[in-house]
């Protein structure tokens, strides 16, 4: 409905963020807390849209224009990561068949991706920019059926069969050698069963709610508990031999966010401000990590036992430098420097007056990295029409040639070096499918995981290191096979710093 639209929105902190739309109701300007401006401009006679960044008191950013075709299809995309009065522009373009399906893109290296349909406007064929074509084929309910690959004389063909409910219940590889894969699934055509091509069974059992609430493969078996607003409470985790194993908790906030994550007998506990930015984390050692976002909700200081790291950021928001607690040798600082459209430019990490590291990145025009100089040496790389990498060579230290078949495996590593001593290695894997070991001459290595298929141990010659993780998974701390602790990692938008036995080792990056 015209005129209906939202002007403006504040945030449970009083932070204010406005919208101004134009006469066609399109959106025309949103502006942030801080002034920032986010602009969008519409040419109707040559159909385009222009968007760019405003920030307060300084010139405009981030360019970008898409052209449209008289049916508003985007026929073109084009960005300058010189900016917009530089000549450099970067380019995709579409082209589109008469009932609107892409039939043609061409990227922003000129490589052309062709599409073709058949008179159902299922996706028939992709023809790539080095030829190779995949063919697909369907039945009549319109699901797919095969999948061709080709390579020289041969075709490789994937399988697909369904049940009269249109779900699949069978897929086999192109090598017809192996097992197919089969499903079978209840009245609510939910799956219940899997076997996969080695004949290892995973089998589903659902609540009331359709919910997954047992699932199991082999011996072992994983039983989930929902809180009531939904999330998953608790993974009881247990094997028919060993019985009962470490069981995986979570406790909740009216709001939803996580409270606590439990595992084993260890806990990590969580806090948040009133929109949701979390602000504290206690690791299952009582190590207190605070966070302090900015107005924008960007991450600002961490603060760890008298230890202070701060973000500062470009109007856009791309980090522009990280300050580290002062060290008896200065300050420890990281910058970063971003083109036109936000890839990276320059990083360098100095302390006090001196340059530790500086390290700069030059891209082709699909993004791909072609140069970085590391402190003064260059590393060249190139890619393939599918962008694929493909020479990495640091002149007069080495080069590296890949090359590709026609189903994308690496089938070829070309190196100058000769490589001696080559020790083979062997893999095994749980009824998950995780790693379970790795074995290398005469070293073997065992990895343990939790339920929801984080690594959560290995064991090794050199003993036995258990991970501690967060809510999204990273690791926040490690013990050993005594359970000792070893170290303590402090994340901000990567890991800062590693604390062991009372002292703090910094992270620094080369991009």
């Amino acid at each position: 409905m015209f005129g209906v639209h939202r002007d403006w929105i504040k945030d449970a902190k009083d932070n204010q963020t406005t919208f101004l739309f134009d006469e066609w109701d399109r959106i025309k300007s949103i502006t942030d807390c801080m002034e920032n401006e986010y602009v969008y401009d519409y040419d109707n006679y040559n159909q385009t849209k222009t968007t760019y960044f405003l920030p307060e008191n300084e010139p405009s950013e981030n360019h970008y224009v898409e052209t449209y075709d008289q049916w508003g299809r985007v026929v073109s995309r084009k960005g300058y990561p010189d900016g917009i009065n530089e000549p450099k522009i970067i380019e995709e373009k579409y082209s589109y068949d008469l009932v609107g399906n892409l039939v043609k893109l061409t990227d922003a290296r000129n490589k052309d991706t062709y599409f073709y349909y058949d008179v159902l406007n299922n996706l028939e064929k992709v023809k790539n920019a080095l030829l190779e074509e995949v063919d697909y084929d369907y039945n009549e309910l319109g699901n797919l059926i095969t999948t061709s690959q080709y390579e020289e004389e041969t075709t490789y063909t994937t399988t697909k069969a369904y049940d009269e409910r249109g779900l699949l219940e069978k897929q086999q590889e192109p090598d017809i050698q192996i097992n197919p894969i089969l499903y079978k699934y209840n009245v609510e055509g939910l799956p219940v069963e899997v076997k996969n091509s080695n004949g290892k069974i995973t089998s589903m059992q659902y609540d009331d709610n359709n919910r997954v609430q047992l699932i199991s493969s082999g011996k072992d078996h994983v039983k989930n508990y929902y809180h009531p607003i939904g999330d998953i409470e608790k993974y009881e985790v247990s094997n028919d031999d060993t019985g009962m194993g470490e069981h995986l908790s979570y406790n909740f906030y009216s709001t939803g966010l996580v409270k606590e994550r439990k595992q084993g007998n260890y806990t990590t506990k969580f806090e948040y401000d009133i929109i949701g930015n979390q602000t504290k984390v206690i690791d299952p050692f009582e190590l207190e990590i605070v966070y302090t976002p900015d107005d924008l909700n960007r991450l600002e200081t961490v603060v760890v036992d008298d230890k202070t790291f701060t973000y500062k950021y470009y109007s856009d928001g791309m980090i522009k430098s990280i300050t580290y607690p002062t060290t008896g040798n200065g300050t420890l600082k990281t910058e970063y420097t971003y083109d036109n459209i936000n890839r990276m430019e320059t990083m360098k990490n100095t302390l006090g007056t001196t340059i530790i590291s500086e390290f700069s990145y030059e891209y082709d025009d699909n993004g791909n990295i072609t140069k970085v100089t590391d402190n003064g040496e260059i590393i060249n790389y190139q890619y393939d029409d599918l962008n694929r990498l493909e020479v990495i060579d640091k002149p007069g230290e080495r080069n590296i040639v890949y090359d590709y078949d026609t189903r994308g495996n690496r089938e070829t590593s070309e190196n100058q070096f000769i490589v001696d001593n080559i020790i083979p290695a062997s893999f095994d894997y749980n009824s998950w499918d995780e790693m379970s070991t790795f074995t290398s001459g005469i070293n073997s290595y065992e990895y343990k995981y939790d339920p929801q298929g984080l690594r959560i141990q290995k064991s090794g010659p050199n003993g036995t290191i258990r991970y501690h993780l967060d809510d999204n998974g990273s690791v926040i701390a490690e013990t050993d096979g005594e359970d000792q602790l070893k170290a303590q990692i402090i994340l901000g938008h990567k890991p800062l710093t590693r604390k062991i036995d009372g002292a703090y080792y910094y992270y620094i990056y080369n991009g």
